[in-house]
């Protein structure tokens, strides 16, 4: 699904979105296909091919659904009838594009996206072949990235995790300190107090033994 998601969109070719456009098959045997184009959507935005806008149509007389959505790649259905993935559709940036233009020497955007309508699932054949083979032509490469950018994840992890410790130390010492103090202030209140009451009593023994001395 991945691979059929980057496939879409960086395939994807911009003549479907002028209207009236029509493309022919490789092998020129098949008349022109019509290209649906929704006048009303907008200018293309990006982000994956445009909802409104495929290769064919299904005209009266034509094959099975299946087989006109297997030759138009454009069609929503396309991956999940190619993978038989049936959840949502991964759609990559398309930031991704040139730079897969860049590093896998055998892509050609260009070529790909002149080849989507006329070529149909067998372009998408192609694209797939060329990944694969850029993949394990720099599986060594690429381990070495995988490997340095998991290194590195798990150093935040790890980072994260001894923070969010050295904050919870840091609370619970607060925590405690706080109470050392209330029972350091309690216990000096309490102290207070029987001080007071003491010297309170003391007067008072006084008082009586004065009076019983006058008595």
């Amino acid at each position: 699904n991945m691979l059929c998601g980057t496939y879409r969109t960086c395939c994807f070719d911009p003549k479907l979105l002028a209207a009236n456009a029509t493309f022919s098959y490789g092998n020129g045997t098949e008349p022109a296909v019509d290209v649906g184009y929704d006048a009303g959507s907008g200018a293309y935005a990006g982000g994956g091919p445009a909802a409104s806008a495929t290769c064919l149509h299904a005209h009266e007389g034509m094959a099975t659904d299946l087989t006109v959505t297997l030759q138009d790649p454009s069609n929503s259905l396309f991956c999940q009838y190619v993978t038989g993935f049936t959840g949502s559709e991964f759609t990559p940036d398309t930031r991704v594009c040139p730079i897969l233009d860049d590093l896998v020497g055998s892509f050609s955007q260009a070529t790909c996206q002149s080849d989507f309508c006329p070529l149909g699932v067998d372009a998408y054949q192609v694209f797939v072949r060329q990944m694969v083979e850029f993949m394990q032509n720099n599986a060594v490469w690429l381990s070495i990235g995988f490997g340095v950018l998991l290194m590195f994840e798990v150093m935040i992890m790890t980072n994260a995790w001894r923070l969010r410790r050295s904050v919870l130390r840091t609370k619970d010492a607060l925590v405690y300190a706080g109470n050392r103090d209330m029972e350091s202030w309690e216990r000096g209140g309490s102290a207070e107090l029987m001080h007071h009451g003491g010297h309170h009593h003391g007067q008072q023994g006084g008082q009586h033994g004065k009076y019983n001395a006058y008595t």
